[in-house]
């Protein structure tokens, strides 16, 4: 059963040992140099001893795990590089750098992700390898893609962790190749302004600012922004209320661009390029430049980067008459973007991207196959019927693959996640249908544009509606306690292994793995010597320390 899943998926023969190398790298990047000498000495052993037939698949093994180590170093060099030369900079410093994507706020703030920046000293000009993230706190300027901005301020290396359990701002941003921050009050600090760009950025400014204001036609300001949020993936105008009740609803991914998004841009294009006498392959190219640039509008976000590659190679598969299979696109969209930038492996937004599209195309079809035929034939005679129990199955195969991650990052268990994704997505696939409409006919015609965003308009009415009413119900999420790496993983196996029960290896490993974590809890409890633990808490005004005592006593000083 495995060898068959890897002939038919050899991508994962290369995926899975660069992963490892990624990860192997992120754990040890201090001690990289050593691991690489002795993995060396370990390949030469392994050259010798090893029979000819499996020499092969044991050095693509190591090649990829080397690939792995060797990118993500490379990422962490410069991010070292650009943190030295951020922390050696004086107090007031001018930065001058190319914008690269621009988010207006609530309450009139914007964010601007510069590239290519300079810090310019008195003597020195320092050009750093990453990017910089300059907040305005009033910002009434539309900044486009391209636009050369100055500005005077403090470049900061953004705060890490504060205490156990806090969110860790300097690894999000340096996950998104982003060393340093700055902060203004007002856009009128900035130097100068110079509108440049290529041809390129200068389409992508100008689509995304025809498609905000195609939205804005006919819709309330808060069905604005959530529009905003569906189309393009801009979340920064959307009040608390709005991103809390999408989050006790169990429905605050519906608002990350991906591949529902991506899908209607393709079906978009090629029904437009449908007219049009082009060879099949030239369609494909244009349809991929197309969401290329869908991407690019929504700021390179790692859902829909994982969907846009994947609808890339099922285009070329199709095009160029090779069949995909679906494992093989997937796990090619992962290696693809992680070559790209390797620390994307540690962001959660693509950590549950890919797990929920895996855990779809495989939980999907073993429901299906556990369900009696009669059963699904009486169900397949009314249509509506078929489409409901069908969603609720993808909503149950979604869940089971990103609940554990969400329970790990932010230890809040959905309890009605499954029956409101039932009536919600298809909702929202209704809503970014009339959206696309909206923002296709408010381009050509403002007039008809005014039409479908009044249409728009009620459709997100109904949606806060139907959130706020899951929002609010007492029952809606339940708090969990943190667990660790470990657990997840066990939690994941232990899923896996209820999936198949009706193998024999699998019951087989569910029942070792029970005994051994029955054996693991009652020996360490026998075992484990309590100790005392301090931990030293950051409150803002000063430090605070909270001790635990062997006797099961605490005291917070």
């Amino acid at each position: 059963m495995l060898r068959e899943f890897l002939e038919q998926n050899p991508t994962v023969k290369i995926l899975f040992p660069y992963l490892l190398g990624v990860i192997l790298g992120y754990s040890l990047h201090s001690r990289v140099l050593w691991f690489i000498v002795l993995s060396t000495g370990l390949l030469i052993l392994i050259t010798i001893l090893l029979p000819e037939g499996a020499i092969k698949n044991v050095l693509l093994f190591l090649i990829m795990v080397f690939a792995g180590i060797c990118n993500i170093s490379f990422e962490f060099s410069d991010l070292y590089s650009d943190t030295q030369k951020i922390t050696s900079t004086s107090n007031q410093i001018v930065c001058t750098g190319k914008v690269d994507h621009f988010e207006r706020f609530q309450h009139g703030g914007g964010k601007v992700r510069l590239r290519e920046a300079v810090l310019i000293s008195d003597s020195t000009c320092t050009r750093l390898s990453c990017r910089v993230l300059l907040s305005i706190q009033k910002c009434s300027s539309q900044f486009q893609q391209g636009d050369r901005i100055m500005f005077r301020s403090k470049i900061l290396v953004p705060p890490d962790r504060r205490n156990p359990g806090d969110f860790d701002y300097r690894k999000y941003l340096q996950v998104n190749r982003i060393t340093g921050v700055a902060y203004l009050k007002t856009d009128s600090e900035i130097l100068t302004i110079k509108k440049r760009g290529n041809l390129f950025d200068k389409l992508v400014s100008m689509l995304k600012g025809k498609i905000e204001n195609a939205i804005e036609l006919g819709l309330a300001p808060r069905n604005a922004t959530i529009l905003k949020a569906l189309i393009l993936g801009l979340r920064g105008e959307l009040t608390e209320e709005i991103k809390n009740d999408f989050i006790n609803a169990g429905v605050i991914h519906v608002l990350a661009v991906s591949g529902l998004h991506v899908g209607y841009i393709t079906v978009i294009v090629l029904v437009i390029l449908s007219f049009f006498r082009f060879p099949a392959k030239l369609k494909t190219i244009i349809a991929i430049f197309a969401l290329y640039v869908y991407s690019d509008i929504v700021g390179f976000k790692p859902s829909v980067v994982r969907a846009m590659i994947m609808a890339d190679l099922i285009l070329i598969a199709r095009a160029w008459e090779f069949v995909p299979k679906i494992y093989n696109i997937i796990f090619a969209s992962a290696l693809i973007q992680t070559l790209i930038n390797p620390l994307e492996l540690f962001d959660v937004g693509f950590q549950l991207s890919y797990a929920a599209v895996i855990s779809i195309v495989y939980f999907y079809n073993k429901f299906l196959r556990f369900l009696s035929s009669k059963f699904l034939e009486k169900v397949k005679k009314h249509k509506a019927m078929f489409y409901i129990f069908q969603l609720f199955l993808i909503s149950l195969s979604a869940n089971l693959g990103t609940l554990p991650i969400s329970m790990y990052y932010f230890h809040r268990l959905p309890l009605i996640s499954m029956v409101s994704n039932v009536i919600v997505i298809p909702l929202v696939g209704v809503i970014a249908v009339a959206g696309f409409a909206q923002v296709i006919m408010g381009i050509l015609y403002h007039g008809v544009g005014e039409i479908y965003g009044e249409v728009t308009n009620l459709l997100l009415h109904l949606l806060r509606s139907i959130i706020n009413f899951f929002a609010e119900l007492p029952f809606a999420y339940m708090e969990v306690a943190g667990f660790g790496l470990l657990t997840l993983l066990l939690i994941y196996f232990a899923i896996l292994v209820g999936a198949n029960l009706d193998n024999r290896k699998f019951r087989l490993a569910g029942v070792i793995l029970g005994l051994v974590l029955i054996n693991f809890v009652l020996w360490k409890g026998i075992i484990a010597e309590p100790g005392l633990e301090v931990t030293f808490l950051d409150v803002g005004q000063g430090d605070a320390i909270y001790v635990q005592f062997p006797s099961g006593k605490n005291m917070l000083v």
